[in-house]
């Protein structure tokens, strides 16, 4: 069976407990792959490492394929709502300086778990996630759109759901793009310089002729 066939989970959590165990499951597999790769992922593993029986991860989990998709989806989940707390500053902040402030957290939120990252983007097409990232992905580009539209007076005119599918993208990408190549560059200040620029070019009004 395929990784993409086998990605599936056995059954949801209801209860409390339940949701709790999962929980459990899912850190233990952050922390493992963390350091390790996919393919040296076991199922005792994150079972002992949860102090968990194997046997109550296969009730959630028929393999380790599914356990990862779920740990993909609900970590883009936490991102998303974390990484755009920034756009709840307050209307007086400059967009420039909420723009700084929203890159700056996109890296360091990256620059944690560079290696888990890479494990994780890798996996998502394997693992059949691509679709349910992106509805993420959407969610976000949600709330940057109302964030635009709320900040008219201080961009040129601009299409807010466009502009924030095509400033979302670019972002991502180029984080991605950074992770999967030139980790390194997370701890170099002029990638959230460069990001910044770009964000705040791509929106600032046009410079009059």
């Amino acid at each position: 069976m395929s990784e993409r066939a086998s990605a599936s989970a056995r059954k949801q959590p209801r209860q409390g407990r339940s949701r709790a165990l999962v929980e459990q499951l899912k850190a233990a597999a952050t922390r493992i792959l963390s350091q390790r790769t996919l393919d040296e992922l076991t199922t005792n593993e994150v079972a002992e490492r949860a102090g968990i029986s194997v046997g109550s991860l296969y009730q959630y989990f028929p393999n380790k394929h599914a356990l990862v998709a779920a740990l993909v989806r609900s970590r883009a989940s936490q991102d998303i709502a974390e990484l755009t707390q920034f756009l709840d500053a307050p209307s007086e902040v400059p967009l420039a300086d909420v723009l700084r402030s929203g890159v700056s957290a996109i890296v360091a939120h990256h620059r944690k778990s560079p290696h888990l990252y890479r494990i994780l983007l890798r996996a998502v097409p394997d693992l059949g996630q691509n679709e349910a990232v992106r509805e993420l992905a959407r969610a976000g580009r949600k709330r940057l759109a109302a964030f635009l539209r709320a900040r008219t007076r201080e961009t040129r005119p601009l299409d807010a759901e466009l502009a924030a599918l095509i400033l979302g993208r670019a972002l991502e990408a180029a984080v991605h793009e950074v992770i999967l190549e030139q980790p390194e560059w997370l701890d170099d200040p002029r990638l959230i310089d460069e990001l910044t620029t770009l964000s705040v070019r791509y929106l600032e009004p046009d410079a009059p002729r």
